[in-house]
This record gives structure tokens, sequence and C-alpha cells, in this order.
């Protein structure tokens, strides 16, 4: 992947948690963008991890929820 399809693509997302303000779960920005969990996952913790705050899901879930600081 080429650093202008890295770029669209984190661009892609931030869009669409601007949509989430209350915030969302990985799995629907994956299903909403037509890519994988991981490949959410690797962006939001690796180049937007200044930007998002994690919210925690109900006590022994597995779900992330994300939003924008």
């Amino acid at each position: 992947m080429s650093r202008k399809e890295n770029h669209l693509l984190t661009e892609k997302i931030i869009k669409e948690l601007k949509k989430h303000p209350e915030g969302t779960f990985v799995s629907e920005i994956a299903r909403d963008l037509g890519l994988s969990k991981s490949t959410i996952s690797y962006i939001l913790n690796t180049r937007l991890k200044e930007k998002i705050h994690e919210v925690k899901a109900s006590k022994g879930r597995l779900f992330r929820v994300i939003r924008l600081k």
C-alpha cells in the first residue's frame, strides 16, 4: 500500500469517526469501509493513536468503542 493510499485510508477512518461523535465499534468502521477489523485497528493504533479516545464497553466484552478526542 502506498503512502498516498495510507493517507486516504486514514482520512476515510477520520470521516467515519466524525459521523459517530458518541463513538462506534471498530467492526462497524470496518464494515462501512469494506476493510478488515485488523486493518482498522492497525491504523487506529499507529496513525490515529493521539486523535482517538477508547471507551471501554461493558465488562467482559471484547469490543472497543472508539471516538475522536
